[in-house]
């Protein structure tokens, strides 16, 4: 099998993979597997040399990880050793899988968003059916809302959420050059998957998605921004006078109605105050909950709600601590940075002068992820991970091909 083959074949697959974020965890694993397999079996079958590509910014990923370890010996009360919380780093091997991959391909960018587009059709369907007849079409279960194939609206908001922008994404860099059937597949699918995340009533995902694409418009047309907030005000104004839910959702963002996720917030900082150097231990902060309710100054009754932080950032502080923080956020944002530097470079370029319109892209995706993380622990929900990593990957792979090589391979004939 020639590797031109094996390039449709797994741009084929990272369609599913995508999607599998907002479906189904059996799935995505899965696919990740048969991606190894295919690096470490099919190309050698295949006589065909593997491309290695070293490991980005692992030094505070490592040392993450160390002050994980050592916070677990220090902070101790914990009923199982640290593994149950450090195989959540599988995540680390499932990157660097989709960096080899992507190293070792031409990605074929029409076959993904074709994939992507024809498979998103079926949880978008699934929630928007399950949501017009109140019942989940699987478990029979009550909806207000949809909570999509997941059975979560929290997971089939936010994955569902970048599924939408690396399909409107992928489109603005490839609309010149996809047929038309592609192009009204693939609108018919990004409306009706965004209505569907529309629906899960998460509001977190509705900033999120609204502050992102402002930004993006921000950076490449004052224009453009400008419509786009006008139109975001009319659709707002619109929805609010028009569809109850969704008034009810606005009228609900005050402090007494969202008093449960500011004493989250609170209890958190709390805990990041007991335990400043190492925090109170990954993942133990959903686990220690109780503990803390049960104290003088707090006071809770026995069925108060249990959870995490409901921010990123937070949730890192108060489980990893100050040194944790400060690593967690080296790695976490440095693809970002990255990112937003190689925008710069390549803007108006002659050399590779449509890599700003990708970057741009990258962008688009990376800034609605973080903004995601306002309102919940988008790095810590595997699905929605999932995501992000496959942003970064093609950030660092096309970055990597560029400088060490001298050549992009991953897309540029296509862009």
């Amino acid at each position: 099998m020639s590797k031109l083959t094996w390039s449709n074949i797994i741009s084929s697959l990272l369609g599913v993979y995508l999607v599998a974020t907002v479906s189904s965890q059996s799935l995505l694993d899965s696919v990740l597997i048969i991606l190894a397999l295919i690096m470490l079996v099919g190309f050698r079958l295949s006589k065909i040399e593997l491309k290695w590509i070293k490991f980005p910014n692992y030094i505070p990923l490592f040392l993450y990880g160390a002050v994980i370890l050592v916070g677990y010996q220090v902070n101790g009360k914990f009923e199982n050793y640290p593994w149950d919380s450090l195989n959540r780093f599988v995540w680390v091997i499932n990157f660097y899988v989709i960096l080899l991959v992507l190293n070792n391909i031409q990605f074929q960018l029409n076959k993904f968003v074709i994939t992507t587009a024809v498979l998103a059709l079926v949880p978008a369907l699934y929630g928007l059916v399950s949501y017009y007849q109140t019942h989940d079409l699987l478990t029979g279960a009550y909806n207000t809302r949809i909570v999509g194939m997941v059975n979560s609206a929290t997971y089939h908001a936010h994955a569902g959420g970048m599924v939408v922008v690396f399909l409107l994404g992928f489109l603005y860099l490839l609309w010149g050059k996809l047929t038309s059937k592609i192009k009204i597949l693939s609108v018919i699918s990004a409306v009706l998957l965004t209505v569907s995340v529309f629906l899960t009533f998460t509001r977190g995902i509705w900033v999120a998605l609204v502050l992102s694409t402002a930004v993006i418009f921000w950076l490449e047309s004052k224009k453009y921004f400008c419509l786009f907030i006008v139109s975001t005000a009319l659709l707002f104004f619109t929805l609010n006078k028009y569809l109850p839910q969704f008034n009810e959702r606005i009228q609900s963002t005050n402090i007494s109605s969202n008093s449960e996720r500011l004493e989250l917030m609170k209890v958190n900082w709390q805990m990041f105050t007991d335990y400043p150097i190492f925090g109170i231990g990954y993942g133990q902060n959903l686990e220690r909950n109780r503990e803390y309710w049960d104290k003088p100054e707090w006071s809770k009754p026995a069925d108060y709600i249990t959870s995490h932080a409901h921010n990123q950032l937070l949730n890192v502080l108060s489980t990893t601590g100050l040194l944790g923080f400060i690593y967690f956020c080296w790695f976490y944002f440095y693809f970002l940075v990255k990112n937003f530097y190689l925008y710069r470079k390549y803007k108006n370029s002659k050399q590779h002068p449509k890599l700003q319109k990708l970057f741009l892209v990258l962008l688009w995706l990376q800034f609605e992820f973080l903004f995601s993380g306002l309102t919940d622990v988008t790095f810590e929900y595997a699905k929605i991970k999932a995501t992000i990593l496959l942003v970064w990957a093609i950030l660092i792979v096309i970055d990597y091909q560029i400088k060490k090589e001298g050549e992009l391979r991953l897309v540029e004939a296509q862009i």
